[in-house]
């Protein structure tokens, strides 16, 4: 079997999810079903539905991945008025949110962030209804304007300023309690003018910095964290939510229905729910809890079979990553590919692997061991290590698939590598790309870059950050993306 690497030097997301299967009227106990349709704007659409026959309010939030920052404060504003969460992109009104919109009879409209006047005049044509937006030059103004319409706040979650995995992991909680959702600066400090109520910072001291008299819900990354704020906030546990972790942007759609019910919104890694590793969050659980799987994440019956079984052992997590020094500019530009493509590595001069990983291992943990073994390269090359970054683990993830069925650094529809991070956000002084596909392990895709000029320059280069994204492919092996950057 041929095994092929590719590196380049600088640095969309499609789901696709099976149509709606289900819908429930909230407040039925303990049933367990999927909440689903073929894209996230349809599965936001299935929430509604199992939620809403009618509406006054409506907050509609931009789909695209690189504006979700956006909305990170809206659940707190769709609990206080009993509103769905609905998702367009941001330059065009989805029909069926439209239709949608009319059928709840909805009278206010609010749009959040980057949805376009375009948008608001579309939905200012139907008549009765009123298209209000709030939205500021960034993301700190938009989350204030969303904020301003709180009557009350009861408390404050201060999230970190790109954060989007620990807001949803709240999202539910502070709908369900009016609490405010606030953005920490780039730095990880709060205004402690805008501090209301009881205080909770999220995640953890590299994204917000402590704050005196607040209590941390944090871990070593969006799971741990996601299992602290499960373990410690007061959900009701009749019925639970479960969101893929990677790009969790289904629990901002069902954050107002599981506030309905006081519920919590699990994150999902692959076939895993890495918050039922935690013995508190175990306690909580009582048997027969309903499960609503959110999009295409697993079925609710092996998510219940999961919470049946023995608690797995705790994995060992890593440090807090070490955040990099502020850049120096803020006019730095991306690096431009270089001149030459790096010589694919090739197959004879490859180490083979010591064996075929089960078909139930994780990718996620042979992603983890491949910036393990990267770290330890630099480290035999007196370099420092890496720091993981679980929003780039979204990009490489996504570049992944698209590595499976189109080898290359550009994407299918013909654009850079490096747009997957602009899509989802992430802002770089310069960044790069490792390929690989057919290896059949960590060891052996690491041992590959590092005999090939190109790809061993990008893992021993000054970027700040890794992180490796790892798709099983259908034939042999895997689909392997490392994804570099620093900050700017």
């Amino acid at each position: 079997m041929v095994k092929k690497c590719m590196a380049l030097l600088l640095v969309l997301t499609l789901a696709l999810w099976p149509a709606p299967v289900w819908a429930a009227e909230a407040g039925t106990g303990a049933a367990s079903g999927r909440l689903a349709g073929n894209d996230r704007i349809a599965t936001a659409l299935a929430i509604c539905e199992a939620g809403w026959e009618t509406a006054p309010v409506v907050i509609l939030a931009a789909a695209d991945q690189a504006n979700l920052v956006d909305s990170l404060s809206a659940a707190a504003l769709a609990g206080q008025e009993n509103a769905p969460i609905l998702l367009t992109y941001k330059n065009s009104l989805a029909l069926g949110v439209k239709a949608r919109i009319q059928a709840l009879g909805a009278r206010t409209v609010y749009l959040v962030g980057a949805v376009s006047d375009a948008v608001a005049a579309e939905l200012r044509d139907i008549e009765g209804l009123q298209a209000e937006k709030l939205a500021g030059p960034d993301r700190w103004a938009t989350e204030k304007a969303v904020n301003a319409k709180l009557t009350g706040a009861r408390g404050t979650f201060v999230v970190g300023y790109n954060a989007i995995p620990d807001a949803l992991s709240v999202a539910s909680y502070a709908a369900a309690h009016r609490f405010q959702i606030i953005l920490a600066d780039r730095d990880g400090t709060a205004d402690a003018s805008r501090l209301t109520g009881t205080v909770y910072v999220v995640g953890g001291p590299a994204v917000v910095e402590d704050i005196a008299g607040a209590t941390r819900l944090g871990g070593a990354d969006r799971y741990a964290t996601n299992a602290a704020v499960v373990a410690a906030l007061d959900f009701q546990f009749d019925r639970s939510f479960f969101a893929g972790g990677a790009s969790p942007v289904d629990a901002l759609a069902a954050s107002s229905l599981a506030a309905r019910t006081g519920s919590a919104v699990f994150l999902t890694r692959g076939a895993e729910v890495p918050a039922l590793s935690d013995s508190a969050v175990r306690e909580k659980i009582p048997a027969g809890m309903g499960v609503i799987a959110l999009g295409g994440v697993m079925d609710p019956e092996t998510i219940t079979a999961l919470i049946a079984a023995p608690a797995p052992p705790a994995q060992p997590t890593q440090p807090p990553p070490t955040q990099p020094a502020q850049p120096q500019t803020t006019t730095a530009l991306p690096e431009q590919p270089a001149a030459t493509q790096p010589e694919a590595a090739r197959p004879e001069e490859t180490p083979e692997a010591s064996g075929t990983p089960a078909p139930e291992e994780s990718t996620y943990a042979v992603a983890r061991e491949v910036f393990d073994l990267t770290n330890a390269e630099r480290a035999q090359n007196g370099l420092p290590p890496f720091a993981w970054d679980d929003v780039l683990y979204e990009a490489a993830q996504i570049r992944a698939a698209e590595v499976d069925q189109f080898f290359d650094h550009t994407r299918p529809d013909g654009s850079s590598c490096f747009t997957a991070l602009d899509e989802l956000g992430l802002v770089y002084a310069s960044a790069g790309e490792n390929i690989a596909a057919g290896y059949r392990d960590a060891a052996g895709v690491v041992a590959g870059w590092m005999d090939s000029p190109g790809h061993r320059a990008n893992i021993l280069k000054d970027f700040g950050y890794l992180a490796v994204g790892v798709v099983k492919k259908a034939d042999y092996g895997y689909a392997f993306v490392q994804l570099f950057y620093s900050a700017r």
